[in-house]
């Protein structure tokens, strides 16, 4: 079994300004490396190749540097003399430049030789990988900015790490672009080896910068065993969160197709968060959109602040606690929201949706004339941002990581026609919707619309995972048993079909019809 578990740092002020410096620092390795990856695609994918090398493995990057040293010392390794003259040079790796591509002794990975009459074997090299390359330039890095080698050396390579994932997952289309970061953004990971606990006095120790308090509010148990720990910066401080693993507690196992005999569906929307395939409705509380007018005062005061000043630093830190109590109760909303849901079925469906092309702007309208005319982005902004509030990827990540925890399956589907297929006799129309009201013009079932979505999406998970129609039961309106709810967190869910309650005032509860 393994979880995280997240405390706020209580450092003094020296650790504290200690931890800003090495923010600052980590975030110029961090650009530095991006830096390189940029320039070195464009001198070798933008520019083209400008010299041929014979034999790449004699070469390293430092002595491609300068072409006069190439002429004085290798001359041959030109194919003419146009090369020289250009002022530009080739790199033995196309994908950095910072540090050596080759590595020597490692006889696993190295690359047979040929072996060559009279002269003694070499020993065996081999190239190294981008993040390699370049966390080999860390010694000559800490020697060119001397102010580097009080950050722990741990610290720096994965910083370099990041880099490299980052890319990887760029090239896989698994993320965007990695961007240059800010100082005061930047979060740092430590080696498990150079982390101590001390339980009782509240004290963790990090190595280079010490032992520092924090607030412990976890309950903690023998034969635990830590494992990554990682830094990150807040607007009221610095939390540190560490992996916790203990292998005497098992993981629960996932449910298999054979065990499913319930499934639930769950629609995801700007008014209604998540409408189940049963009759509850989590509603979305819409958190950025209450605190709008403060937030709105609070950036209006800091943009006139004077740029740079520690007055308009105080201003700016008041308005990122405001967007830090937005996210707090934005996640711990969702949490309560993916628990409950993922709680009455064995598996769980919800919709892939195309949340970036759900967001993105209109394409602009021109008349006869070439002028633009308008384009309704105006009023697209609006629901921009009212998906952006409720944060529909956030939930499916919480309800996924539910499942998990719960041993139930998790699936997702394609949302195509949810919301305007009837679930009885399978007719698509659009017609079939009439805002909030599912009624089909073909049968005359009816329901409600985000409801009716539900059940669609249920039936798409159990068609997709090809589960035994005549085991496997959907939770619907007619089959969904009675739920507790709190009675504070009422404003969060409501009751298809009825607004009648009953209340129970000893225990706080209510029940939904």
């Amino acid at each position: 079994m393994q979880t995280t578990f997240r405390f706020k740092l209580h450092p003094n002020q020296t650790v504290f300004k200690q931890m800003i410096d090495w923010q600052s620092k980590i975030s110029y390795v961090k650009n530095r490396m991006i830096g390189d990856r940029e320039f070195t695609y464009h001198r070798h994918f933008v520019m083209g190749d400008y010299c041929a090398l014979h034999n790449k493995q004699t070469y390293t990057v430092s002595a491609l540097r300068s072409d006069l040293t190439l002429k004085a010392n290798h001359p041959d390794i030109f194919e003419s003399f146009e090369a020289l003259s250009s002022g530009l040079f080739c790199s033995v790796n196309r994908s950095v430049s910072l540090g050596d591509p080759w590595k020597t002794g490692d006889e696993k990975r190295a690359r047979p030789r040929k072996p060559k009459v009279g002269k003694e074997p070499k020993k065996p090299s081999v190239k190294r990988s981008n993040y390699e390359v370049q966390a080999s330039y860390l010694p000559k890095l800490k020697q060119e900015k001397p102010e580097l080698a009080i950050v722990n050396a741990f610290v720096l390579q994965k910083a370099v790490n990041n880099v490299d994932e980052a890319f990887q997952k760029f090239f896989r289309v698994l993320g965007g672009y990695p961007n240059y970061t800010r100082p005061h953004d930047q979060g740092f990971e430590f080696d498990p080896k150079a982390v101590k606990l001390d339980l009782k006095a509240y004290k963790i120790y990090l190595s280079g910068l010490g032992w520092v308090r924090f607030y412990n509010s976890r309950q903690w148990w023998d034969g635990i065993e830590i494992g990554k720990t990682t830094i990150t910066k807040e607007a009221d401080g610095f939390y540190v969160s560490i992996l916790i693993k203990d292998d005497s507690i098992p993981d629960v196992p996932i449910i298999s197709n054979n065990q499913i005999e319930t499934v639930i569906g769950g629609d995801m929307g700007i008014k209604k968060l998540l409408s189940t395939s049963g009759k509850i409705q989590y509603l979305n509380p819409q958190f950025k959109k209450v605190e709008s007018r403060k937030l709105k005062i609070r950036q209006r005061r800091a943009s006139k602040k004077r740029k740079g000043s520690k007055n308009r630093k105080k201003a700016n830190i008041k308005v990122a606690k405001i967007h830090q109590k937005i996210a707090r109760k934005r996640n711990d909303y969702q949490n309560k929201v993916a628990k409950t849901f993922v709680s009455q079925a064995d598996m769980n469906v919800v919709e892939d949706l195309n949340i970036s092309g759900m967001k993105k702007r209109c394409r602009p309208k021109v008349d006869e004339n070439g002028k633009y005319i308008k384009n309704g982005q105006t009023a697209k902004s609006a629901l921009n941002e009212a998906i952006s509030d409720a944060a529909w990827y956030q939930l499916r990540t919480k309800i996924a990581e539910q499942s998990r925890k719960q041993g139930k399956k998790h699936v997702v589907v394609l949302p195509h026609h949810t919301s305007q297929e009837c679930p009885e006799c399978h007719h698509i129309s659009a017609d079939n919707r009439d805002k909030e009201k599912f009624v089909c013009s073909e049968c005359g079932h009816f329901n409600d619309a985000d409801n009716n979505a539900g059940v669609n999406i249920g039936n798409k998970g159990i068609e997709q995972e090809m589960l035994n129609l005549d085991r496997v039961r959907l939770v619907r309106p007619e089959f969904t048993p009675q739920i507790r709810l709190r009675r504070n967190h009422l404003h969060g869910q409501v009751s298809r079909g009825t607004s009648e309650y009953k209340v129970d005032k000893k225990e706080n509860w209510m029940l939904a019809e």
